[in-house]
């Protein structure tokens, strides 16, 4: 039987909300939902979030919801995050790649 996938996603909301210096009002009024939803988020007491809140997160901090989910976005350096706010998140499946002609 495999490991179970550790899921970052309020880990990874609280982060992004941090590095952008909101606060949970203004992030829960930017996403339409209540400060006590967004907490309730961040602090992983909701342990399933709805599509629709997910791609809420998606959107507003332009980070896939596989990248939400499964990295821990507080890892990577400054960099990576610009990459993957750009949509580029190729480096997320590993290092090694090689593109073949």
């Amino acid at each position: 039987m495999s490991e179970r996938q550790k899921i970052f996603f309020p880990e990874n909301i609280k982060f992004l909300r941090a590095r952008k210096r909101l606060s949970q009002d203004s992030l829960a009024q930017h996403l339409d939902m209540t400060r006590v939803k967004l907490n309730a988020l961040e602090s992983g007491k909701t342990r399933n979030p709805s599509l629709e809140d997910l791609v809420k997160f998606s959107e507003f901090f332009r980070i896939s919801i596989d990248s939400l989910l499964k990295a821990d976005l507080s890892r990577l350096l400054e960099l990576q995050l610009r990459e993957l706010e750009a949509g580029n998140d190729t480096f997320m499946m590993g290092t090694k790649l090689r593109v073949l002609p």
